[in-house]
């Protein structure tokens, strides 16, 4: 991360940066990022692995943090040093409970928090006790209290952080509108506001030199700090007022060059001047800002789109979940119900991991390309205004036949040269990466929707084998429920038969015995041995390993009891049909053929 950081700052002191991106460098806390960043106000780490939140400075303008796809669990406490915070994404993290998220209550600025893909968004009435919590809180998961979606003015602040750079794309076109309808004034304004967002383009490496200049001037303060602290403090002023000298001169040096360009600007666009015109990279441009627009719409849909899955994951263990509380343990298959809905709940986690770290981080990866291009193309136009500039100069010069000054005319080639030089360069790298640019939106999209589709393949066709397995489950008890397996028995006259006692001695009258055949019973064409036939008018589960077991309608052949002492009442003997299985049977839970 202390490497990341080095690298992010490009050369500038810590508290001139005020936006810092550390996505996916790995650590499992902040390491390199102190206090010294005390006006940085949008901070993203995103899947860098995070496990705690040790080492947060005090950030105190910071308003917009970005920590989604790590594996925090406590610690928010430790983000108080930052009260300014309105926007803060802890999606895709490991947050079991609403008592993790207590410390966010003090936060009174903060409007948007991201929270999908925690476990504790499964918490009962989770939204309600979250906007309870804080009381400033606008949007939770993109949606306000009364389930409305952010709205487009809050497209800022929603998953992951994406900016709109609809804006970017048109400055050239609203700065030249601009210095048309308010005039010159108006563009000098806009130019100085320009000034802080050019560092990295303008004069940099005049600002690198300067600072390697004032690095070494402080160790030679300190060196001598040690020795003579008056002669060190009189050096250290006048080193501080040199400094404060050299950035005074550059100040109006970048002043005086923004109001030279606001100049020509003006010239050109009202006819005065011409300007020079490329129209091959007028093409690369629009190209390159159709392929920008196409980005950021895709960018902005699949951040909706994985939200979304996010919700319906949640919303899919929910309703899951209270099935398996309804399915009663005694019914066939609740064991195998339960299997399966958790199989569901880790395809959606899958599911869910699979489209944030192959769909859109790379994503975020193609989409980040823009910015940078869009400000070496902007660099590009102010070189082109320069050139123009020192061109048109050039050609006043030696036009003018009054007062032709050779001193003159041969700073002006040197300038103009220089401007050429710059421009030129400048214009051939863009000739460059902005075709190829360009030409690699193919190979990006190949691979970033196939993966997008394989993981949506494998979703779907997992998940509709285990809903196909839930619904033969269910099939199985509806069947059983049809065979009475699941019914009460009712204790009024119209209840199903008991089988008589078993010890009960047999009646026997006129040495008759009640295994003969009763009334209707038909004799005919019977097998030998066998009374007579019955068919089974209720299911009947054995009780002792000398019973039979039948179901509605499976015939039985009444035979003599093998010992007539065994002889029972209410209990005939008998084989059935289907089987050939011989036992006991209560003669209540049949009628004969």
């Amino acid at each position: 991360m202390e490497k990341r950081i080095e690298l992010e700052k490009r050369g500038r002191n810590p508290d001139e940066i005020k936006e810092l991106n550390l996505d996916n460098c790995r650590s499992t806390s902040i390491i390199g990022l102190t206090d010294k960043f005390c006006n940085l106000e949008t901070l993203s780490l995103i899947n860098v692995g995070l496990t705690s939140l040790k080492g947060f400075p005090k950030l105190p303008n910071l308003k917009k943090l970005e920590l989604s796809d790590n594996r925090i669990n406590n610690g928010l406490n430790l983000l108080e040093t930052s009260p300014k915070l309105t926007h803060l994404n802890l999606s895709g993290n490991r947050i079991k409970d609403l008592a993790t998220l207590e410390p966010l209550k003090n936060f009174k600025h903060l409007k948007n928090l991201d929270l999908f893909n925690n476990e504790a968004t499964t918490v009962e009435n989770y939204r309600e006790k979250i906007f309870k919590m804080i009381p400033s809180l606008k949007y939770l998961d993109g949606f306000d209290a009364e389930d409305r979606e952010a709205d487009d003015t809050d497209g800022e602040e929603e998953v992951n952080g994406n900016d709109d750079d609809s804006e970017e794309e048109g400055s050239s076109e609203e700065d030249e509108d601009l210095e048309e309808s308010v005039g010159l004034g108006a563009v000098y304004s806009e130019n100085l506001d320009e000034l802080s967002d050019e560092g990295d383009y303008e004069a940099g490496e005049e600002e690198e030199d300067e600072d390697g200049i004032e690095e070494e001037e402080e160790e030679e303060i300190v060196e001598e700090d040690a020795q003579s602290p008056d002669v060190s403090r009189g050096k250290k002023r006048k080193h501080e007022d040199e400094m404060a000298e050299s950035r005074g001169s550059l100040l109006a040096k970048s002043v005086q060059k923004h109001a030279g360009r606001a100049k020509e600007k003006i010239l050109q666009n009202l006819g005065k001047v011409d300007r020079t015109a490329d129209e091959i990279f007028d093409e690369h441009l629009q190209n390159f800002t159709r392929q920008q627009n196409a980005a950021n719409r895709i960018q902005k849909e699949f951040n909706n789109y994985i939200r979304c899955i996010r919700a319906a994951q949640a919303a899919s263990k929910s309703l899951l979940e209270a099935i398996g509380e309804t399915y009663e343990s005694q019914w066939t298959g609740h064991d195998l119900l339960y299997v399966q809905t958790q199989q569901i709940d880790m395809l959606w986690q899958d599911f869910s991991h699979k489209l944030a770290d192959q769909v859109l981080l790379p994503l975020n990866t193609y989409q980040s390309q823009f910015p940078e291009m869009r400000k070496k193309i902007d660099k590009r136009g102010r070189k082109l205004v320069d050139f123009d500039s020192q061109r048109h100069s050039f050609q006043a010069l030696q036009t003018n036949m009054k007062k032709r000054d050779d001193a003159k005319i041969a700073k002006g080639r040197e300038q103009l040269e220089e401007a050429k030089r710059t421009y030129e360069m400048l214009n051939s790298e863009l000739h460059d990466e902005l075709p190829a640019l360009y030409d690699s939106r193919i190979l990006f999209y190949v691979t970033n929707l196939q993966s997008l589709f394989n993981a949506e393949h494998v979703f779907h066709s997992e998940a509709s084998k285990i809903y196909g397995e839930l619904e033969s489950v269910v099939d199985k008890l509806a069947t059983d429920s049809q065979r009475g397996s699941y019914s009460l028995k009712k204790t009024n006259g119209s209840s199903l038969p008991r089988p008589a006692d078993k010890n009960s001695s047999p009646l026997i009258i006129n040495n008759i015995s009640p295994i003969s055949s009763p009334h209707r019973a038909s004799t005919d064409n019977l097998p030998p041995g066998v009374l007579y036939r019955v068919k089974a008018t209720y299911k009947y589960n054995r009780e002792d390993v000398d019973e039979l077991s039948f179901d509605v309608g499976e015939i039985i052949q009444v035979v003599e009891y093998d010992d007539p002492e065994e002889q029972e009442e209410g209990w005939l003997m008998g084989l059935k049909e289907n089987t050939g299985e011989k036992g006991m049977f209560p003669a209540n839970f049949t009628r004969p053929l």
